[in-house]
């Protein structure tokens, strides 16, 4: 078994597999992933560390977890804004078209209405000239 092989005059440790770049380097960086957490595996730890009450007992499941407590943090900020319904742009227009709406019928229910009262404030004067009239006839019989 062979440790060392040569290539373009130099020795160098031989390497078993590996990503090898287009030019056949030895790729050796490496690219650590990003762990993705489910929703029900973040609500479970959530709802372990808030029955914690003995002291040192939240910081033993961050560390059984490998969690950091700006994570649990970060995910109470994300469920409590999961949690409100989101206004689109779509919904306000639809409230702003609602509202025009009922602007317009109001508006119109109250200028039958202001109509009504100037027909009965004119009805009143008519029956009070009526009866002045009736009145005055009256005192001259």
């Amino acid at each position: 078994m062979e440790l060392l092989e040569e290539k373009e005059g130099v020795l160098a440790p031989k390497r078993s597999g590996g990503a090898k770049t287009p030019s056949g380097k030895f790729d050796a960086e490496v690219k650590p992933r990003r762990r993705r957490f489910s929703e029900a595996y973040k609500a479970r730890i959530l709802s372990e560390i808030d029955k914690c009450d003995a002291f040192g007992s939240m910081g033993l499941i961050l560390r059984r977890e490998g969690l950091y407590a700006s994570q649990l943090s970060q995910w109470r900020k994300a469920m409590k804004s999961k949690n409100k319904p989101k206004v689109t742009s779509r919904d306000l227009k639809n409230e702003n078209d609602r509202l025009k709406r009922e602007n317009d019928r109001l508006q119109a229910k109250l200028e039958q209405s202001q109509k009504i009262i100037e027909i009965q404030k004119k009805m009143a004067e008519f029956a009070e000239s009526l009866e002045r009239k009736n009145s005055g006839e009256n005192l001259s019989k």
